[in-house]
Formats: structure tokens, sequence, C-alpha cells
């Protein structure tokens, strides 16, 4: 490709990496500019240098006719494209790790992925029977973004990304997958300066801390005590009638994979419960030790988890159908926060950033290696006097980039919600925004 004449590129952790590009160049003549148009739709567009380590591309999603021999290219990254080629119809028992379901998924259903695992953090948490949707399945998306739901016993957030890797000759090559535990006391991998700064905000936000969080769930799951062969399912551990389990609930039988629905309850005992006939599976029948899931039509129960207050007591009730009480537990841990947010964003003006080493590189090589930790190193310089916690509040995680070409100027969000609407409607699941904020 000739030298663009401009280039935007939006990075989402939210979306797992580079999420848009948008590339501007001015054809040779109208006749490669025709060609462009009419034959470049669907293949992998990559933006490099010299200066560059690993290039930053994405799939080409639009191609424009831009007036006075240009043509306008969009790509997205895998995150925001390719992600949903594929449904995923498999359940997941009590014991799979969530860092085992990630492997699972990326092996099985998302082709675009590396197999090379190795920056995979080993994630101790069970997924206590999560199940995707239901018999249509669920895309690699829904079960990564579920996955990223549930922390850790110390109440760890999990970020999952995409990076690019390195040229193998003149040859892209297939994404390497991240999933890595967020820390507070993480080494800077970009170092910056007030002066390199064209515009900042700083401030701490209390309206985002949650000190008692409740998570409605909407699945039970347990193990089939009753006999072999058993056309009933008997769970001497549960008591049916009294989670409200009705006719028309889904039941799946985890072991042989057989699914069916609830006719009703035994007449004479609360744990066993009347089956149609199971289907899909190797016995479609239930034996002893068999796991089960029930995807209850209305709301079980609640979870709840709380925190010290420190501030204002403050409470948050969220329903997540697909969780069980388990997964429930684990995701209300991860809601409940007493820290007031860091509201931090800038916008790197300088021509370079410096590494966490000190070395300047260009400003788009912090896209290309996939964020990281960005420290603002004098904004508030007695921090690492009084504790590494303190590091906390001047070294981020970053969750957003945009870099403008043009201007070569990098926008950088930091740690929390962005302020840009679209990015918040986008995390309510409200709006399916990619637009590239420039200057």
């Amino acid at each position: 490709m000739l030298e663009p004449e401009n280039v935007g590129i939006n990075w989402r952790l939210d979306t797992y990496g580079t999420q848009r590009i948008e590339v501007l160049v001015k054809a040779q003549n109208k006749f490669d500019q025709y060609a462009r148009y009419r034959d470049h739709l669907g293949q992998r567009l990559a933006l490099y240098d010299s200066t560059c380590y690993r290039p930053i591309s994405g799939y080409i999603t639009d191609v424009e006719y831009a007036g006075a021999g240009r043509v306008l290219y969009t790509a997205k990254g895998p995150g925001a494209c390719r992600l949903e080629d594929e449904l995923d119809t498999n359940v997941y028992t009590v014991g799979n790790r969530l860092d085992v379901i990630i492997e699972f998924v990326l092996t099985n259903y998302v082709s675009v992925a590396s197999s090379d695992y190795s920056n995979i953090d080993n994630n101790s948490t069970l997924a206590g029977g999560w199940q995707p949707t239901l018999p249509q399945g669920s895309y690699p998306k829904d079960v990564i973004a579920q996955m990223l739901n549930m922390s850790d016993s110390s109440g760890n957030i999990w970020d999952f990304w995409f990076k690019d890797q390195p040229f193998a000759g003149v040859t892209l090559q297939n994404y390497l997958p991240y999933y890595k535990a967020r820390s507070t006391t993480a080494a800077a991998d970009w170092v910056v300066y007030s002066r390199d700064l064209s515009r900042m905000t700083v401030a701490r936000d209390i309206n985002d801390i949650v000190t008692d969080a409740s998570v409605y769930y909407g699945t039970i799951t347990g193990t089939h005590d009753g006999g072999n062969n058993a056309s009933q399912l008997v769970d001497s551990t549960k008591n049916f009638r009294q989670f409200g389990v009705l006719p028309g609930d889904r039941v799946t039988n985890i072991t042989d994979g057989s699914r069916g629905r609830v006719i009703g309850l035994n007449d004479t005992t609360t744990t066993n419960l009347r089956i149609e006939s199971l289907s899909g599976g190797t016995d479609n029948d239930f034996d002893t030790g068999d796991a089960y899931a029930i995807q209850s039509q209305d709301y079980l129960g609640v979870e709840t988890d709380s925190a010290t207050a420190t501030y204002w007591d403050r409470a948050a009730a969220v329903f997540e159908r697909g969780m069980d009480d388990t997964q429930a537990a684990q995701y209300a841990g991860v809601l409940a926060n007493t820290e007031p947010r860091q509201v931090q964003s800038f916008t790197v003006g300088a021509p370079s950033i410096r590494t966490g080493g000190g070395a300047r590189v260009p400003l788009w090589r912090v896209v290309s290696e996939g964020g990281g930790y960005i420290r603002w190193a004098d904004m508030y310089p007695a921090a690492a006097l009084f504790s590494t916690s303190a590091n906390a509040l001047t070294t981020f995680r970053i969750t957003g980039l945009d870099y403008d070409y043009s201007r070569n100027q990098l926008s950088v969000t930091l740690d929390q919600p962005s302020r840009r609407l679209d990015a918040r409607l986008r995390r309510a699941g409200i709006l399916g925004s990619d637009m590239i904020q420039r200057g």
C-alpha cells in the first residue's frame, strides 16, 4: 500500500484490542482507485513502519470512494468482527477453570487466534456450570465476556485482548491472545510528563463506588444422585420447589449433552423432577454422578458481597440469568469496590512517548504493543515515597487509545468508563459505536 495521507486508530480493551482503523490513501491512477474499491473488501490491512516491532492490523469491512483520486479503508480488529463467526453450544462443567474455557473457545471457535496461549494466566476460579445461551449457543465474544465477569478469590479484575504478532517474512500471523489479572502495583510500560500533554483530566469520582453488590441469577447446577438410566432427575441436596422450578424450565445433562424441559415435580418429593424425554446426548437419560444445569424462566435468588464503606454506602443490583449461585457470588465480589474511581484521561501532544525504561518511541507504538500500564510521572511525584499501593494514584491500566496520524496525537483513556457518550452507551450494550476520537 502507498504512504497513507491520514490514519486513525481506535483501540479498546472492552472490545479486546484494535477496534477500528481508518486509512485514507491516494490512488496511483483512476484504474488503481477502482481496483482498490472493487477488490480489497474482506482482506487484512496492516499498518507498520521500520520503528515498530509489531504491525497493527484488522480486516477491511468498508472501502469507500473518497473523491479526488482517494480511497478510504475501514478495518476492524478480531475482537470487533471475528468473534461472531461461529456459535459455541458447549456446556461447561463445574470443574472448568475460566482460563481453560477461554482456551477451549479460542481453539475451537476463533480461527484467527494463535495457538500460543503462554500469555493466558492461570485463573483458578471455576466456572460453576455456566452454559451458553441454549439452544442456539453463544458467540465466542459472549463466552469470553461472561468469563471476565467473574473474579478470583482476591477480587482481581481480569482483562482479555488480542495483539498482533511480528511478520513471518512478509506474512501476517494469527493474533496473540492475552488474559491477565489487572494490577494496582504494576510497573509502567509507558511514562508521560505534564509537559507532554495537550489535554488532560485529573479527578477522583465517588459516584462509581459500590459497597454492597447483589447479583440475581437464573441457573441451578448440581449432580444427579439417583439411579442409572433414570428418566427423572434426582438431587437429594436440592429442594426444587423452594428454588421455584416450574414446568418449561430447560434442563441440560452436562455429562452426556442431552437436553429437555421440566414437566413438573414428583408428587411425593421436592428433590425429584419429572423431565420430558431428553434428546441430543449420548445416553439421553440420567446416570448416577451426571452433572446437570436447570435454566429458570425467572430469577432464582440473590448472592451478595459487601465491603467496608469508606465514603458513602452505595448498593448495586444485577440480574445475570446465565449464572448460577457460585458465579453470582464471584461476580458480586468483583462489583464491590470502596475506592472512588480514578478519572484520568489525556492527549499526548509530544512527538513521541517514553517507554518504562526511558527510551523514546513513536506514539503509535503504544497501540501496536496492546496498551499496558502508563505512569503520569509528575502528577503525584511523592507517591512512591509512601508505599507501592500509592502507585494506583499515578500508574494506570490503559483501557482506550485513539491515534491520529495527521496530528500525531494519542488520546489515552485510563481505568474507568470513558467520558465519551458513545463509549458509555456501548459499555451499557445500547450502542455499537466505534468512532475514532481525533484531537
